[in-house]
């Protein structure tokens, strides 16, 4: 029970203790009043018809004595008057039978009964002669109706002012536990990573001073993991970034590089472009480091703004004046539209006489499509370099051009006629892949992934047709299917969490928003179990624009996750501002990490920002027994990789999360 209302019940058992024993001395005292003035009556009555009805008996005069009595008792004050002679002997005698109290409570009656005196006798004489007995009982129904006219007054008094109190009582309560319920607020946005700072102190200085303290210890927790944040981008850039161009450098490129081209599912197939600047030696020699520098950072914006657009790209200074680009998910012909976007960038700069003859730039392509090793792809674009070298200045080239498929071109033609008709025809099978905790290897919740039967009946994966269906523009009409199917086999009785991939267009689409919203609606208890992951490249590319939609997707009811984190935004700090359930680290960072101390460091303290914001990490493409462990001593909270468990389609929603992981265990 709250405060407030142990105070109100306290105060309120009070003032009704106050208000009953108020009204019983109030009605205690008024009724000794009254029994005094009944007896009173009572003696006075009897002392003054004794003198009228003695005249009537000494003359035997029954009819004055009759006369007399009804007289006295019609008046109502009596509910008895009887005269006897000295014997006893009833001579005239007038009484209620029974006596009645009209138009008082019979409760009230039997809770305050009056001492009524009963047979007063009163002596009758004259010339000291005895003549007989006067026996008086007044009536009660005066005395009883002046006793509850003052009960009901004092009553409804009290009770008026019982109530203006009380309501006066809770005002002022909560006026003065208002600074109470702030600070509560206070401290459970601070649990939830947003430090809120209190501009309005109270009046009372007790809390004053306790609202004070908790400012102070807002803003210092702010302060210390801001602090840790930048501690740990520094750590980042110094460990993955080249310290001149900002861009990924030689070693971290060489990660990305080998962790790619070991997960199919991520990089089906795309292309490895060498971009080189010959002489640049000379160029040094010539115009000094601070003009070569300058030099290398203006190829590094070419080949980011021109390169960024393209999802999933890792761009890299590998040598002094060597850079790589490694984009997935292209075709041949947009492999060469962005060879063509650079080879123009960098004839623009030869144009305006930013370089000049003495550096020239080549770049060297080659088009990966599976089953090569890092090291035969860099072999390939390397070759290709030195035979665009050869052609001549500023020129590309695409390794082994000729025998390229052609086939492939023109099936690239064809995606959006098939993907229209996949969405047209709902033919697509969602796949479940298990994410477990590390704590306990307990399943945490399935990633949904999607699978598109192909002409011959394979299936396939997800990176295979979904950079060509947000190409064509049916990546919200893909997600809205895999919505719609994961939701026709959920049941209102869902134990299990389902993680769902949205687009980056999706995400930013006010329709799909607002159908996302109509449609969990319906299914409220499904809504729960669903959890949405993107990009993180996705988001914090555009994280204005997305964090409204972020929390609107999250006050449905499911979570949300950020998905191949760490791939995205150099720097974390936007997680202090973004309210997110789940990061989902980058394979890159997981492949080997047992054997990789910097990336131990750098997670690990990525691991404690994130449980500082309330927020669930879990590591990505899982390969090895060894890594499993590496997570478990970082304290992730969860894991997912085929080591833990492949993708599924036979897995059903509804089963048993115990039954599946025994299901998965056999495969």
């Amino acid at each position: 029970m709250s405060l407030s209302k142990r105070l109100i019940i306290f105060i309120g058992s009070m003032f009704l203790l106050v208000l009953v024993g108020t009204l019983t001395i109030s009605v205690t005292n008024t009724r000794n009043y009254f029994n005094n003035q009944l007896k009173l009556t009572s003696q006075d009555t009897a002392t003054s018809l004794g003198k009228s009805v003695a005249n009537a008996l000494a003359n035997n005069d029954n009819v004055e004595l009759k006369s007399i009595v009804k007289a006295v008792y019609d008046r109502g004050q009596y509910s008895k008057i009887e005269v006897t002679d000295p014997l006893g002997k009833t001579i005239e005698i007038r009484q209620q039978k029974p006596v009645t109290v009209n138009k008082i409570p019979q409760w009230f009656i039997s809770l305050v009964p009056l001492q009524i005196p009963q047979g007063r006798q009163g002596l009758v004489a004259s010339d000291f002669r005895q003549l007989g007995f006067l026996n008086i009982t007044v009536h009660p129904g005066a005395a009883y109706a002046e006793l509850w006219e003052t009960f009901s007054d004092n009553l409804w008094w009290l009770l008026f002012i019982g109530v203006l109190a009380v309501v006066t009582t809770v005002l002022l309560i909560n006026h003065l536990l208002k600074p109470l319920s702030s600070l509560e607020h206070q401290a459970n946005e601070i649990a939830k990573g947003h430090f809120v700072v209190q501009e309005v102190l109270p009046a009372s200085p007790e809390l004053k001073q306790v609202t004070d303290t908790m400012n102070k210890m807002s803003m210092k927790v702010s302060q210390m993991l801001e602090a840790q944040t930048e501690l740990t981008d520094r750590m980042r850039t110094k460990a993955y970034q080249d310290a001149l161009t900002g861009l990924n450098n030689r070693r971290h490129f060489a990660e990305q590089l080998e962790h790619l081209l070991n997960t199919p599912e991520e990089f089906f197939n795309g292309a490895l472009l060498l971009i080189e600047i010959n002489a640049f030696k000379e160029y040094n020699e010539k115009h000094g480091y601070i003009k070569a520098d300058e030099l290398l950072k203006k190829i590094a914006e070419i080949l980011s703004s021109t390169s960024r657009p393209v999802t999933g790209v890792q761009i890299a200074r590998v040598s002094g004046a060597s850079f790589a680009i490694l984009v997935p998910n292209l075709d041949l012909n947009d492999v060469q539209k962005l060879a063509q976007a650079l080879h123009h960038q960098f004839e623009v700069l030869h144009e305006k006489g930013k370089i000049d003859k003495i550096a020239t730039t080549h770049i060297g392509i080659a088009i990966y499509d599976g089953g090569k090793l890092g090291s035969e792809l860099l072999s390939m674009a390397d070759m290709a370099l030195r035979a665009a070298q050869i052609k001549g200045p500023n020129v590309w080239h695409i390794y082994d051009e000729q025998n390229v498929s052609r086939d492939k071109v023109r099936t690239a033609t064809a995606w959006k006629t098939v993907l229209q008709q996949m969405l047209d025809t709902r033919n697509l099978v969602l796949h479940y892949q298990p994410v477990r905790s590390c704590s306990s290897d307990e399943l945490l919740h399935y990633e949904v992934l999607a699978r598109m039967p192909d002409q011959d009946g394979n299936l396939l994966t997800a990176n295979t047709f979904v950079p060509m269906a947000q190409r064509h523009g049916l990546g919200t009409g893909l997600d809205i299917l895999v919505i719609e199917k994961l939701l026709e086999v959920m049941g209102d009785e869902n134990q299990v969490q389902y993680a769902i991939n949205l687009s980056r267009s999706s995400l930013q689409d006010h329709a799909f928003i607002e159908w996302l919203t109509r449609t969990l609606s319906q299914y409220p208890e499904r809504a729960q179990s669903i959890i949405f992951e993107i990009h993180e490249y996705s988001a914090t590319s555009h994280l204005l624009r997305v964090k409204d939609n972020i929390q609107r997707i999250r006050d449905l009811g499911c979570a949300f996750s950020l998905d191949h984190f760490g791939t995205g935004s150099p720097d974390f700090g936007y997680l202090l501002t973004t309210r997110v359930d789940y990061i989902k680290i980058d394979g890159s960072y997981i492949h080997n990490l047992h054997r990789n101390e910097d990336n131990h460091f750098f997670l690990k303290s990525i691991t404690e920002i994130a449980h500082g914001l309330d927020i669930q990490v879990i590591g990505e493409y899982v390969e090895k027994p060894e890594e499993w462990s590496a997570l478990k001593k970082l304290h992730f909270d969860g894991g997912q990789g085929h080591f833990i468990g492949k993708p599924y389609e036979d897995i059903a929603p509804d089963t048993n999360p115990q039954d599946i992981t025994q299901s998965n265990s056999k495969h």
